[in-house]
């Protein structure tokens, strides 16, 4: 048993979800169609300079697709579909971006960062893209369950001048898109790559609130009290009878105190032992290393500097040709996130070229 292991909240989530979903149906049809308007949702995506749409049927999960030119003529022809097709229902819009439009990673980040995720890789953007913050629009989703200390992540960017003329077309032809994806993904499947949103913040838009919205949120708040009222009132009947229970169980209070007491020393040891066997496993063998480096450069190349800090590996020395190591050392399975951490000099004396090489050692 993990005793450190995070309690999360999303399938609880995902049964009230269900529970609300099942509970409209059991209304009458005149006052679910009064109060819950069918939804509908659009896929746009430009074409061939045009306008594909794919309408998703809720009921038969069929879709159907449209084309429309991007002419005065299209644009007529697609808003006379549209009212259509949304009439009484109610529009989700949604933008797909073409294969290669995107660019997409996984990446590692710490268990402890997992809910600040966005946040973290904004921060790693010029490292692992050749874009700055300022120049992308991205999202990210954890798609893997948390391990030790690390998770994996899904990452994905779009080039903002890629975006932004295609959302200004979209917005010519007055089409509210809340969402931007890309499902051509290679990494994860079409449900995660559906539940990262580029969308720029600056263009979301508000939600509105009207008198449909009041009357849905309080039609469940009804629902939800009555069910709690139904379920609590009989242990609320019982006050009196937990009472004498309680009484009885003030005798007992000395044993369940010295009980606590070993429990906390018990979780305490747990807890010191799971420290050492994480840091023994984050610990590289020294000569396994010093193994892979012998085997891996050549008579050409010899080491002057070799500093090993944790799992974070600095080598300096000399070598006839130093842009060929950064290859040689990332074909090894033990080695990773290979490059120079300084730029690579030439002695004129020697013909040899300096460098000084960063790596991350991974550990068994």
């Amino acid at each position: 048993m993990n005793l450190q292991q995070e309690i999360e909240l999303k399938h609880l989530n995902h049964f009230f979800d269900w529970w609300f979903s099942e509970l409209k149906f059991m209304l009458p049809a005149v006052i679910r169609n009064y109060f819950f308007k069918a939804q509908i949702q659009l896929v746009f995506e430009w074409v061939d300079e045009q306008l594909k749409v794919t309408q998703y049927l809720e009921q038969t999960g069929e879709k159907q697709v449209k084309t429309f030119p991007l002419t005065p003529s299209g644009y007529q022809k697609y808003q006379g579909w549209l009212s259509t097709v949304s009439a009484g229902k109610v529009l989700n819009c949604i933008f797909k971006l073409n294969a290669g439009q995107a660019i997409e990673k996984i990446v590692e980040v710490p268990t402890a960062a997992k809910t600040h995720i966005k946040e973290l890789l904004g921060y790693e953007i010029s490292r692992i893209t050749p874009f700055t913050r300022e120049q992308i629009y991205y999202d990210a989703q954890i798609v893997s369950a948390p391990k030790e200390t690390v998770v994996k992540a899904y990452w994905v960017a779009v080039p903002r001048a890629i975006l932004d003329p295609a959302l200004e077309r979209l917005q010519g032809w007055h089409i509210p898109v809340k969402q931007v994806c890309y499902t051509d993904s290679s990494l994860v499947t079409k449900e995660i790559a559906l539940q990262c949103n580029m969308f720029p913040e600056r263009r979301k838009i508000p939600k509105v609130r009207n008198w449909q919205t009041y009357s849905q949120s309080g039609l469940f708040a009804l629902v939800f009290f009555l069910l709690v009222t139904i379920l609590f009132f009989p242990m609320l009947s019982q006050q009196y009878a937990l009472k004498q229970v309680k009484q009885n169980v003030n005798s007992y209070q000395k044993m369940i105190r010295k009980l606590n007491n070993e429990q906390s020393s018990i979780k305490t040891k747990v807890v010191h032992n799971n420290q050492l066997i994480a840091k023994k496993k984050t610990m590289p063998d020294l000569l396994a290393v010093l193994t892979e480096l012998t085997t891996r450069l050549d008579d050409q190349t010899y080491l002057v500097s070799f500093d090993l800090t944790g799992t974070e590996l600095r080598i300096e020395g000399h070598s006839a040709s130093a842009s060929s190591l950064i290859a040689t050392l990332e074909a090894s399975t033990m080695l990773k996130d290979v490059h120079f951490s300084s730029s690579v000099k030439q002695n004129k004396r020697t013909g040899l070229e300096r460098f000084q090489i960063k790596m991350t050692v991974l550990t068994t």
